[in-house]
């Protein structure tokens, strides 16, 4: 569970970037996007 924590650690340092930047993507690179984003719409509620 370790490596999920780190894994955490990570989604929480790009957290920090502007919502728009995901935006900006093209369609491709916004698609692989789309786990990350929906995990990252509950990470203001978990902090």
């Amino acid at each position: 569970e370790q490596d999920g924590e780190k894994d955490h650690t990570t989604k929480s340092q790009h957290k920090q970037e502007p919502p728009n930047l995901y935006v900006s993507k093209t369609p491709t690179e916004a698609r692989g996007h789309t786990s990350y984003l929906t995990f990252a719409t509950f990470l203001p509620i978990l902090d």
